[in-house]
């Protein structure tokens, strides 16, 4: 197995309110490994946040909120060049500050207590178009709801929809100048369901833009991986909380599952692999800017097992 291939299998899933659908997920999908390769993956992740932001210096409240998260996933190659993926990921989720209300409708899990809950499952295919020193992979995807966890207040923990995802991913090492340099970017177009709640909901267009960049580089012969990652996305359409005004009654009660939101984070990645088999990994993503979201951090650990 090569070392890019190795490398980049390490579930880098990031998220906002990935917890609200980040999914944020930026596990460089432009590697597809040998044909017949199955790999294993156990993920796990924090995300604290202070508050709600209408933009990244007009906070609407301190209303803190802790994440726990993990998530589930395999990769395997039936045949050479196609890769195929699952992710299933389980959360917990605490407002930290039950006495302040979420309006216009309170929040169903705004209690203090830790709730729990499947999120969506991601089923997503990939076929790697080109597949020399530069990668380039195209993918598809599906996320599926699973549990029914809350989609209101402080404490819900994503938009309860289906979506469908088409975009690509493009990888270079930087051979023969620098042969341990890597750079990868994605983009991820979604196609959402409506959140039809009521007719005006399903008004709201729930599609979005995904950005992913990545930068790193190979030290210990390939056994270690440093990179400085970055993670962007884009409501197309949706609540603004700076003209919530001009939204109708309806979508000003459901506007958690209707935000116009975007978020920009940055942060690194660190991997190891362990034996020939298995990997760890530390990721660390951090808020920069945003609208209409959560001031979140995210701290996480994951661990891969080659099974074929």
């Amino acid at each position: 197995m090569s070392i890019v291939s190795w490398s980049m299998k390490r579930g880098l899933w990031v998220a906002a309110l990935w917890l609200c659908g980040f999914a944020a997920n930026a596990h460089a999908q432009a590697v597809v490994d040998d044909k017949g390769s199955l790999t294993l993956g156990l993920d796990y992740q924090y995300g604290s946040a202070t508050g709600v932001v209408i933009s990244s210096s007009e906070p609407i409240s301190k209303a803190p909120t802790t994440n726990h998260s993990v998530m589930l996933r395999a990769d395997y190659t039936p045949i050479e060049r196609l890769g195929l993926d699952i992710a299933v990921p389980f959360m917990a989720i605490t407002y930290n500050t039950p006495g302040f209300t979420h309006t216009p409708v309170a929040g169903e899990w705004d209690d203090g207590a830790r709730h729990y809950s499947f999120q969506d499952a991601e089923l997503g295919a990939r076929y790697a178009v080109v597949d020399n020193v530069l990668k380039i992979t195209p993918r598809i995807a599906l996320t599926v709801p699973l549990g029914g966890y809350a989609t209101n207040g402080f404490a819900a923990i994503g938009r309860h929809l289906f979506q469908g995802h088409i975009g690509a991913s493009v990888q270079r090492t930087l051979d023969p100048i620098l042969p341990n340099l890597f750079i990868e970017a994605s983009y991820t177009f979604t196609i959402s369901q409506k959140y039809d709640a009521t007719p005006d909901t399903a008004e709201i267009n729930q599609n979005r833009s995904d950005l992913a960049g990545m930068i790193g580089y190979y030290f210990l012969d390939g056994r270690l991986i440093l990179d400085a990652a970055a993670n962007y996305r884009a409501h197309i359409d949706g609540v603004d909380f700076s003209n919530f005004g001009a939204f109708t009654k309806d979508q000003q009660d459901y506007h958690d599952a209707l935000l116009k939101e975007s978020f920009f984070y940055l942060g690194g990645d660190v991997t190891y692999r362990v034996t020939d088999d298995m990997y760890i990994g530390v990721i660390a993503r951090f808020f920069m800017s945003g609208r209409n979201t959560r001031d979140q951090n995210i701290y996480g650990l994951s661990i891969g097992y080659d099974l074929l």
